[in-house]
């Protein structure tokens, strides 16, 4: 995976500063790095930066990756992101894939059924 650009977004939430990456591979893939922790308390900041990263996915003609690598703990919270992430990219025409997913995430995807929903990726 070549590497087109990259914006790195830092935000402050909960007094601490999270950084939020968004890649664009030469493939016309926009990728967003969630963080550790998808939970309620960083929500809100993920999710401005997302749904971004969505439009201009959009605006590319590309397609959008949520690499989920990192991320070892979510929550409702976390999980209704991913499920917007993925209804706004259909809303634009776009493929909703989930790179990476850990035992945890996917376990939460199951139970809940949202599985379906999304294109797996390791």
């Amino acid at each position: 995976m070549a590497l087109v650009s990259s914006l790195t977004c830092v935000l402050c939430t909960v007094g601490y500063i999270q950084e939020v990456d968004v890649l664009v591979t030469e493939n016309m893939e926009t990728v967003i790095i969630a963080p550790a922790r998808l939970i309620a308390e960083n929500r809100v900041a993920f999710r401005a930066d997302a749904l971004d990263a969505v439009d201009r996915a959009a605006a590319a003609s590309g397609s959008v990756v949520v690499d989920l690598a990192a991320t070892t703990e979510i929550d409702s919270s976390g999980l209704g992101l991913l499920v917007l992430i993925q209804k706004r990219s259909r809303e634009k025409g776009l493929k909703t894939v989930l790179r990476g997913t850990g035992k945890a995430v996917r376990s939460m995807l199951v139970v809940t059924k949202l599985e379906m929903l999304f294109t797996m990726q390791d």
